[in-house]
């Protein structure tokens, strides 16, 4: 791949995720973001949401972005389709602006994530970026999740490459000064690993890296009426990327009976995500890995 030089940094594509918005507050009117060679752009993605204080307006902004959706042709009342048909145009090969070599999306979680970087294509590049960043900062962990093509829903696959900020645990719209000041020092250190790449100074598939590769998403038990019928064990909570074991206490009902856990090992996040409730989901499973990144 040629030089990145276009890179794309997004905040507010929750509208209550607050790091990524008042870090392009801050990075407003200031050459804080600024690396030679590189034309570095920011985005509020969701102004609307984010002066309601709330996630997205009518449909999740951050899963708009399949083709199908993006299609013009196909008709839509919804604002939040339409701002991701909006951002996709403008940041496009013909758009307005530029066609991003890279996307850094920020966000916030109210799981226990630390500073989870998450990629949808495991491009060589990215991979050392944040191979690279997962030996400095403690808090990093790299969830890989492949998604490819027409499918991918993520306001961060506008970009031939994409790394999203996965930051937490934070409840949804307040700021954490500890969080803040981290996720500025780890995006300020992207755009330096983007310059060392071009600089011909990063080498590629060089450190010994652990990861979590995701697969599928676990729901809470349900009654016949499709209501909760338990919550996160104790145990369970906050123990994102921790093994979860078969026999572990998983769930607990409301009756206090312990609901164990069945499957093989895997290495749970998201864990108690609110803004996951919606989407009938507890936590997400990862398998743990370890390759030359």
């Amino acid at each position: 791949m040629e030089k990145l030089k276009n890179i794309l940094v997004v905040g507010g594509t929750h509208g209550n995720e607050m790091t990524g918005i008042s870090l392009l507050q801050y990075w407003a009117n200031s050459d804080y973001l600024q690396r030679p060679g590189l034309n570095i752009d920011t985005l509020l993605a969701n102004p609307q949401a984010t002066q309601l204080g709330r996630r997205y307006v009518d449909y999740d902004l951050n899963r708009a972005f399949t083709k199908e959706l993006l299609d013009k042709s196909n008709e839509t009342r919804s604002e939040d389709i339409k701002r991701a048909r909006e951002i996709a145009e403008i940041y496009s090969e013909n758009g307005s602006k530029f066609w991003p070599d890279m996307v850094i999306d920020i966000h916030n979680s109210t799981a226990n994530m630390g500073q989870t970087l998450i990629i949808n294509n495991p491009h060589p590049i990215t991979r050392s970026i944040v191979a690279h960043l997962a030996q400095e900062f403690p808090m990093v962990k790299i969830l890989q999740e492949p998604i490819l093509g027409d499918n991918n829903p993520y306001l961060a696959s506008i970009g031939k490459l994409d790394l999203t900020v996965e930051i937490g645990p934070q409840p949804h719209g307040t700021l954490n000064a500890d969080l803040f000041f981290s996720t500025e020092k780890l995006v300020q250190r992207v755009l330096d690993l983007i310059v060392q790449y071009n600089e011909n100074k990063l080498p590629l598939a060089s450190l010994e890296t652990t990861y979590f590769e995701q697969s599928d998403a676990v729901d809470y038990p349900r009654n016949s009426k499709h209501e909760l019928d338990a919550m996160i064990h104790p145990n369970l909570w906050g123990a994102d990327y921790q093994a979860l074991e078969k026999g572990a206490k998983v769930f607990v009902d409301f009756s206090g009976n312990a609901i164990q856990w069945k499957g093989e090992t895997t290495w749970p996040c998201f864990i108690g995500e609110v803004a996951y409730l919606e989407k009938k989901i507890a936590f997400i499973k990862t398998d743990k890995k370890t390759a030359l990144w």
